[in-house]
């Protein structure tokens, strides 16, 4: 597959970055167009009992360009196996022509984040079926929108390139989501913002507790609402979507000039999609051992430290 979508122009790897695109080039022969899904070979877990346990992860997601445009559905994600029992977190997501980022938690009955203050966070969350706050994470919660999990928008003040056009206009920037037992939380810094510590391609050991931009999406993971165990075994996915149930339904929402369903258009409008690729500088994946016993791939243990904030980081 690697082979195939590389003669087709749809993958390509310099030293300085990942391209990974749609065929923008020939009308399709039927539905939908040539694109790329990319799922990491390891999976990822925070937690357990062994003694070099791994507390924390933290996943920094460095790119100049994400896709955009109508038609589109990109996703930068993790799941886990048998969804939604493996749980899913959509650190990037939007749809068509949206400048907003969407990042969701997606689980199986039992985590709830009703109870989340949104003093933690600066983005806002997304709506429910009677304009509430869509807090769940529970995919089939019948007061929430088909599989709307708990989702958060990145409507954080001053913050008008997290997403799409905009963000490409701003050279692009860094996300960084960072996972373990208590919490699972998000951050998004332009290009000009990025913390020194993450900017040397994983040579640094990051700091949160030291940078100045605060989360604009943070879940809480606490037996009573969410438990951690809701997230297990999650592989990393990068992938363009092309219309699907989200994407299709705002689609004339998104792009009212356009008097066709978003399948035709997509199917038939090869250049609408110059723009539908993704540009990656780097990911770098960060863990914290709980002891100074080492993993079998040798991880420096974390520094000492009187809360979980102001622990650094080191990359696998």
């Amino acid at each position: 597959m690697h082979v195939q979508a590389s003669a087709l122009g749809l993958i390509d790897a310099t030293a300085e970055s990942v391209y990974i695109g749609v065929d923008d080039t020939t009308i399709s022969s039927g539905r939908g167009r040539k694109s790329v899904r990319i799922t990491s070979k390891a999976s990822f877990n925070v937690g357990g009992s062994s003694a070099a346990t791994t507390s924390g992860l933290l996943f920094a997601f460095d790119l100049t360009h994400m896709p955009a445009g109508c038609g589109t559905w990109p996703a930068y994600w993790l799941c886990g196996p048998n969804w939604p029992s493996g749980g899913e977190i959509d650190v990037i997501e939007g749809v068509n022509t949206m400048t907003q980022d969407h990042t969701t938690l997606h689980t199986d009955q039992g985590c709830s984040m009703s109870g989340e203050s949104t003093d933690l966070f600066t983005g806002s969350w997304s709506l429910n079926r009677a304009g509430g706050p869509s807090d769940d994470c529970w995919v089939d919660d019948p007061n929430q929108w088909s599989n709307a999990g708990c989702g958060i928008i990145n409507t954080t003040p001053g913050v008008t390139t997290s997403y799409g056009v905009p963000f490409n206009a701003a050279g692009g920037g860094m996300y960084v989501m960072e996972w373990t037992q208590q919490f699972i939380r998000t951050y998004y810094f332009q290009r000009s913002q990025i913390p020194a510590d993450l900017l040397d391609g994983g040579g640094g050991s990051p700091d949160p507790s030291q940078w100045s931009t605060p989360p604009y999406a943070y879940f809480t993971l606490n037996a009573e609402s969410c438990p951690a165990k809701h997230f297990s075994d999650l592989q990393v996915i990068i992938n363009i979507a092309l219309c699907g149930d989200w994407g299709g339904s705002d689609f004339p929402i998104s792009c009212p000039d356009i008097h066709t369903a978003c399948p035709d258009y997509v199917q038939h409008n090869p250049s609408a999609f110059s723009e539908a690729f993704w540009s990656i500088r780097s990911l770098v994946i960060y863990q914290n051992q709980t002891t100074t016993e080492m993993t079998a791939a040798p991880v420096p243990a974390k520094d000492t430290a009187t809360d979980f904030d102001a622990e650094r980081w080191h990359p696998i």
